[in-house]
């Protein structure tokens, strides 16, 4: 059973964040959760020893318009306002793992031919950094109308794995979710496109077999974790292949898992930053 007891939302008062401010609401009351609303004043460390009255205000400031955001966006919910000074990717990062946070909420930023910028680099670190999932996109609160406090409906979610050790984690995680919404759930893998230098290169049907060996890694997976859903093995770049296949499913949600790794390489992969880029909606990343 999927549990978010304690759902951090970092706000810097942005449109995008007003907006994602609607799904964040919609899932704290759907599993009950209090919400942290986390404002990050950034300062360098000359400043609190040169400038202390300049922060000292800044942070007067933050805190009003952190009050007034939970009165206008969060009322009736369990709120908790914090303000910190510092680095704010590091901070939300050492406060979500501190304070044993369930989940990060948090939009992107970027649009358009500028798609490799779109996570910004406060995202990108809370990503490369959190131990825990962060549920995030450009899309998050986007398919919201009107200023009625609920999500945007999940209907379909689709879970990428690699079939790497955090694919039981990652797939185990979606399907909950799933469970809760009443949602379908599909389980995609893709597999890269090679093309042999010569025909004779690689033995024929080598490809076919490619893609029964992933379709029964697939299976075993299902199969271990008990779970049904349907399952289909993508062809080609896994940032590309995937962000076909949710807008031909028209899935709601993307769930995918991040590499158990920490230090200099960081939890999110190459392909794991590009599925995040290209998503036609928001990724859940476990």
């Amino acid at each position: 059973m999927l549990e978010l007891k304690r759902i951090l939302f970092p706000v810097d008062f942005s449109d995008k964040c007003k907006d994602a401010a609607l799904a964040v609401r919609t899932l704290a009351a759907e599993f009950q959760a209090e919400i942290v609303l986390l404002n990050v004043v950034e300062t360098f460390e000359e400043e609190l020893v040169y400038a202390k009255d300049d922060v000292a205000a800044r942070v007067t400031l933050a805190r009003k318009r952190l009050e007034s955001f939970v009165c206008t966006e969060f009322k009736d919910l369990q709120v908790r306002p914090v303000v910190l000074t510092g680095y704010p990717a590091e901070l939300i990062v050492e406060y979500a793992h501190r304070e044993k946070m369930d989940l990060i909420m948090m939009p992107t930023h970027g649009y358009g031919m500028f798609r490799r910028f779109l996570l910004g680099s406060v995202t990108s670190k809370v990503l490369h950094d959190a131990n825990c999932p962060v549920w995030t996109g450009t899309h998050l609160g986007a398919k919201c109308d009107t200023r009625k406090p609920e999500l945007p409906e999940v209907k379909r979610i689709m879970c990428a794995v690699d079939l790497g050790p955090q694919s039981c984690k990652t797939l185990r995680w979606a399907s909950n979710l799933a469970k809760r919404f009443e949602a379908d759930l599909m389980l995609v893998h893709s597999i890269p496109i090679f093309t042999a230098p010569t025909p004779e290169a690689w033995p024929v049907g080598w490809q076919d077999e490619a893609l029964r060996f992933a379709e029964e890694q697939l299976e075993g997976l299902l199969e271990h974790l008990k779970i049904e859903c349907p399952i289909r093995v993508l062809q080609g770049s896994a940032p590309f292949a995937i962000r076909e296949a949710m807008k031909e499913t028209q899935a709601d949600l993307l769930v995918i898992g991040r590499t158990t790794h920490t230090g200099i390489i960081g939890r999110l992969s190459s392909d794991a930053y590009g599925i995040l880029c290209h998503s036609p909606s928001s990724v859940v990343s476990v």
